[in-house]
């Protein structure tokens, strides 16, 4: 059975995994310099961006490694293979990941079926439809987007790709119209950022880099900031006060009870510190002077640093090792990498040359 299907995926690890990382890493430090500077709508597409770059990078590291990787295109790792174990610990660990990205995929389809609420039903409340339709004009919403209600959610949340439904718990019906009117435009904003689109984007990152815990910790930032901007735009755009939404969110959070999650949907926060720094937000919202310019400035240069930076980690993983592997007359970096695994693990290490 022929494993070098491993020793692509490998070393595709190799170039993408340090690569993306130094996008989060960028991106990171970056978000603490211009947290205090940024309004939540210029936060949020910076996590859109830098997120998105990382899973480019990673990505394009693969395409790269196939492309361009002449320790691969000679099949270097199978002459050395056949000295040992014919699935070795790299291409063990390659397997690993390969399961692990596979695993993570099919729960997240699990729980998208699962969580679909095949209950929705229309309003029949003519005010509720004519409301929601004046937010749908105000916020100048295009693509197709319905009003439904749910006996079974317990958080209003916004769902789609290309045709979106905003979908509200028949227990909000029960607040006041001004309310409703907050909930509909915070989840309306999700709507017309596509925010939908950007979730997944970033779920898909997260799978293909699930080994990385700081890529969590990360994500957790992000969606807290999609849901400070909706909060955000909400307020600007409905020209209500600060005291007034953060009441609506205050009601719609205490309202929420454990159900099925949906990865895709974009709901309301389920705690109470989640809670409590979009609360904050929304008031220093209130005192903050944006630097658009300056914020712009670093966003665009994070973004410069983020791929130059990249470029050059996954040139010198690819091409200068194998050039420096070749003028040392060392082994092919595979094989390097398996002696390295195997000191760790203090296995007795064999010397081979697979070039020879």
């Amino acid at each position: 059975m022929d494993f070098t299907f491993f020793d692509y995926v490998w070393r595709g690890l190799t170039v993408g995994v340090l690569s993306s990382a130094i996008v989060l890493a960028v991106l990171f430090v970056t978000s603490l310099f211009i947290d205090k500077k940024a309004t939540r709508q210029q936060m949020k597409y910076f996590f859109h961006t830098q997120v998105t770059l990382s899973l480019v990078v990673f990505i394009l590291s693969f395409a790269w490694v196939v492309c361009v990787d002449p320790e691969l295109a000679s099949g270097c790792f199978s002459l050395f293979a056949k000295d040992k174990s014919f699935f070795t610990v790299t291409r063990f660990l390659a397997a690993l990941w390969v399961a692990g990205f596979v695993g993570f995929a099919v729960l997240d389809l699990f729980r998208i079926w699962k969580s679909t609420d095949a209950d929705l039903q229309d309003t029949q409340d003519k005010e509720l439809l004519s409301r929601f339709q004046g937010l749908v004009f105000k916020f100048e919403i295009k693509s197709g987007v319905v009003l439904k209600i749910s006996k079974n959610s317990s958080s209003p949340y916004a769902e789609g790709l290309f045709s979106h439904k905003v979908v509200l718990p028949s227990e909000i019906l029960k607040m006041s119209s001004e309310n409703i009117t907050h909930i509909i435009a915070h989840e309306l904003v999700h709507v017309r950022d596509k925010d939908s689109i950007w979730k997944v984007l970033e779920l898909l990152g997260r799978r293909v880099l699930f080994f990385n815990p700081f890529l969590y910790f990360l994500a957790k930032k992000h969606l807290l900031a999609i849901e400070m901007a909706a909060d955000e735009q909400a307020v600007v755009t409905t020209q209500v006060k600060a005291k007034d939404y953060i009441k609506t969110l205050i009601e719609v959070v205490s309202l929420h009870r454990v159900t099925g999650h949906n990865p895709l949907a974009l709901n309301a926060s389920r705690t109470f510190k989640e809670t409590k720094e979009r609360m904050e937000a929304l008031v220093l919202n209130q005192e903050l002077k944006p630097k658009k310019n300056l914020v712009n400035f670093m966003i665009f240069g994070s973004v410069l640093i983020s791929l130059g930076f990249s470029v050059a980690q996954a040139r010198s993983t690819v091409q200068e090792s194998v050039q420096r592997n070749f003028e040392t007359g060392m082994m092919c970096s595979q094989v390097h990498h398996e002696q390295m695994i195997e000191s760790w693990l203090r296995i007795p290490v064999e010397k081979n040359k697979c070039e020879e």
